[in-house]
Order: C-alpha cells, then sequence, then structure tokens
C-alpha cells in the first residue's frame, strides 16, 4: 500500500506543478542544480514547499517499505487515528446514500478523498456544516478509516470538547506536557476537530484552537472540521476571523441540509 502511495504522491506532483528541473537545471531560470537540491529564484520558491513536502513523504514510505515495516507502521496509525467505537471500520459503503441530498453529500466527501493526495500537498480543509444527526461524524470517520487504510496516511479525529478539556488537564498534569498534547494535533497529517461549535469558546478555548489551526495554515496541513453553526456564526460567536478565515480559505464547504435522522 505505501508503494502504491508513494507513486501517486509522485505523479500527482508532476501532474499539478510540473517537473521542477530539466536536464539537472531550474526549469524557470536555468539555475544547474547539480550540487544544490533546490533553486531558490522567485519561480521555483512558490513550489519548493510542495515539493519539499512530497519528498519528505516520500523517503518516510521508502524507510519503512526497506525496514518491512508497513505492517506495524499502518497498526499505529489505527490506534493514533482515535475513531469513535461505534464507526471503526466504517467505509463510504456504511453511508445511506438512497435520498437526493444524502447521495450529493456522499459524492462531495467521496470527491475530497479521491483527491486526497492533492488535498495534502496543498492543505486542502474540509467543512462539514449541518443539523445533528445528519452523518457529519459518520462521514468524518469514513474518511480517517479511508486515508489510514488505504493510503497510510496519518489522521486525527477528535471531539472539540474533548480536544480543549485534553489540553487543559496538562496545566495540573505533570504526567503529559501541554506541548507533548498540541503537537499531536499540529503534526497529523489530517485533523479533524468534530462539533467545534461545542467548545465553551473562552479565552483560553480560543486561543489554543487559533494555536493548532494557525500552526497548520503555515506548514498547508489539511484540518477537516464539522460543525451545527455556519461560519459566519462560527466567526461572530465563537473563534473569530482569525481561525475561521484560515479555515475558509483554502477548504471545500460542505453544507448538510437534512433533519436530524436520529429522531
Amino acid at each position: 500500500m505505501l508503494e502504491t502511495t508513494k507513486n501517486e504522491f509522485k505523479t500527482t506532483i508532476v501532474e499539478m506543478f510540473g517537473e521542477r528541473t530539466i536536464d539537472g537545471k531550474c526549469k524557470f531560470c536555468g539555475e544547474d542544480l547539480t550540487s544544490e537540491k533546490y533553486c531558490y529564484c522567485v519561480d521555483a520558491q512558490k513550489i519548493n514547499s510542495y515539493y519539499r513536502k512530497v519528498s519528505k513523504r516520500i523517503s518516510d514510505f521508502d524507510w519503512m517499505i526497506q525496514a518491512g515495516n508497513e505492517k506495524n507502521y499502518i497498526k499505529n496509525l489505527v490506534a493514533y487515528a482515535g475513531v469513535p467505537n461505534r464507526y471503526k471500520g466504517k467505509t463510504f459503503d456504511d453511508f445511506d446514500g438512497t435520498l437526493a441530498a444524502d447521495a450529493q453529500i456522499k459524492k462531495s466527501v467521496m470527491n475530497y478523498y479521491l483527491h486526497i493526495i492533492e488535498n495534502y500537498i496543498t492543505g486542502r480543509n474540509l467543512i462539514l456544516i449541518g443539523n445533528f444527526g445528519t452523518g457529519k461524524t459518520l462521514l468524518m470517520s469514513i474518511l480517517v478509516n479511508a486515508i489510514v487504510f488505504c493510503k497510510g496516511l496519518s489522521a486525527k479525529y477528535i471531539n472539540g470538547v474533548e480536544l480543549i478539556n485534553e489540553i487543559q488537564d496538562t496545566y495540573s498534569n505533570n504526567k503529559r506536557s501541554t506541548l507533548s498534547v498540541t503537537n499531536e494535533y499540529r503534526n497529523a497529517d489530517f485533523l479533524f476537530i468534530d462539533d467545534l461549535d461545542k467548545i465553551n469558546a473562552t479565552p483560553d478555548a480560543r486561543k489554543l484552537i487559533y494555536s493548532i489551526v494557525n500552526d497548520r495554515y503555515d506548514r498547508q496541513m489539511p484540518t477537516i472540521i464539522s460543525a451545527n453553526s455556519n461560519v459566519e456564526v462560527l466567526d461572530a460567536e465563537y473563534f473569530g476571523e482569525a481561525v475561521i478565515s484560515r479555515l475558509v480559505e483554502n477548504s471545500t464547504l460542505i453544507q448538510f441540509s437534512q433533519k436530524n435522522k436520529r429522531y
């Protein structure tokens, strides 16, 4: 599986930006790159971060493949993912798409997954907005499962309230540092924060969410959120423009218009 994903990275980055070099020279300015891996002309710098990101991922996969450690690697990813028990092992076949609205939502989320390598490279976010009981958590969990089991990338699911509680518990608990906990969420290839608007948006909570979102924004790491409130409310009443604009800027937004199916 890792070999397949590695090859997807190689082909996708070239499809997106083209080759960086021609005959050992920068394709933009002609600089000889015989002894330099990257050119630093303006045009080359625009894509260097994407190529470095892909190169790092390919190197990680190569190491894992050569060490024969793929099985343990996936096992660790599953343990790290944090998918709720009721949704472990769920696939897109488990989301009922018989109704037109459900079918369109399922198609949109599947499309995000079908472009998951490109979304990883560019840090494209996904925002799920809609009523309680419409399948947002199920679809998030399905995405986590697919990313881990089919692509070998790391995905971390956490409910928003649990995220804040876990971080704030470190203030009085010396077993884990605040930094070590927040880094779990900063460094996941894909971070899933469910029920973002259930967080009590105290100044401390707002600061913590900003810290994680901003770090991922700067490093172009995809963040997937769900909420019952629309983005305008999330901005005005919860986390402010600094957080929400960073999530929205490079994102796919899917609106769930269905009623609560739990009744």
